[in-house]
């Protein structure tokens, strides 16, 4: 009897084993399968700011050019609020199975340096590719108190803190931004903030600002039309097709920050599917209607695209350049 019992007991033990074996593989046959096939479905990219924010307008670019390589919808969906956490969590909580990807810039890593939300990004997301690195505007209106950084340095200097400046988010890149040309240039800045980037230009359109920092995509077609004056431009050179505006750093000003824009998927994503998603953005890249983009809005000014491995070092990098100009203590 006993001896029935152990072999009974064996043959059960064997039994559960190779049932789980079984379904083991038949699991492990199935994720395979669905990587083989990617996408079979249509991919949603997140955008965390508003219409016409750059994060917007570079998400549209992206979406027809990538639905072409893929052979998939590629549709874009604006979760705006509390400086990119509110898309950034809705993001976060989708399947890592790169059918959500979230345009991603500095300021979702700027919200991880100031502990804003209890998602750590860098740990909860990873780089597939950077596509841009934009250069940043200081603009002002016509009929506004200065034409140029000369006339806004001396007012500002005797009238500190008197000079407003409109951003999105003292706590994300524009903050950033606006801190690093304070320090560099020692004109003394009141930043004022506003929920989105039509929201600064319109303030700054109404004089209820004296400037305002955006990006070149969205800042130039207003600079060209007249509607506002670009001072200059955050970087080391002049941009060509805006060759009247000077650089800071000719002026002296050692302030360069300007947005970069890519994509990133939630981590545990199969790394089969970040390089398939990395290879047809690369694709997507050489399309007209991408190049035209780029073309149209002055984004090749600086070296835009890094690779997986490029973008993840990227990150670690400005991780630590941001805690420093923060003045984050860790």
């Amino acid at each position: 009897m006993k001896k029935q019992s152990n072999l009974f007991s064996f043959m059960l033990i064997l039994t559960l084993f190779v049932c789980g074996f079984v379904t083991s593989n038949s699991t492990f046959a199935a994720d395979s399968d669905a990587v083989a096939k990617f996408p079979e479905k249509r991919i949603e990219i997140i955008a965390s700011f508003g219409p016409g924010s750059g994060v917007d307008i570079t998400s549209r670019a992206l979406a027809g050019p990538l639905s072409r390589v893929l052979g998939v919808d590629v549709i874009v969906t604006n979760i705006e609020g509390s400086q990119g956490l509110v898309g950034t969590e809705h993001a976060y909580n989708q399947a890592a199975d790169g059918y959500t990807i979230f345009l991603t810039t500095q300021t979702h890593l700027i919200t991880q340096v100031y502990g804003l939300s209890d998602i750590i990004f860098t740990k909860e997301f990873e780089p597939v590719c950077r596509m841009l690195h934009d250069v940043t505007v200081v603009s002002t209106n016509p009929k506004g108190r200065f034409k140029t950084f000369e006339e806004l340095s001396a007012f500002a200097k005797e009238h500190p803190n008197e000079v407003k400046v409109a951003g999105v988010a003292p706590t994300g890149l524009d903050g950033m931004i606006v801190k690093q040309f304070i320090q560099n240039s020692g004109v003394p800045l009141d930043m004022v903030a506003f929920s989105n980037s039509s929201e600064c230009k319109s303030a700054l359109l109404g004089n209820h600002v004296d400037l305002s920092v955006d990006d070149i995509v969205s800042t130039s077609p207003l600079v060209q039309a007249g509607e506002l004056i670009g001072m200059m431009v955050l970087a080391e050179k002049r941009v060509e097709q805006l060759p009247e505006i000077p650089c800071s750093v000719e002026l002296g000003i050692n302030a360069t920050i300007g947005a970069w824009r890519g994509i990133s998927v939630r981590r545990g994503t199969d790394p089969a599917i970040v390089d398939k998603l990395e290879q047809a953005i690369i694709a997507a890249m050489k399309d007209p209607e991408w190049l035209a983009f780029v073309d149209r809005g002055m984004m090749n000014q600086r070296q835009g695209f890094a690779s997986t491995g490029d973008f993840a070092k990227i990150w670690d990098e400005e991780m630590a350049f941001f805690t420093k100009l923060a003045d984050i203590k860790k």
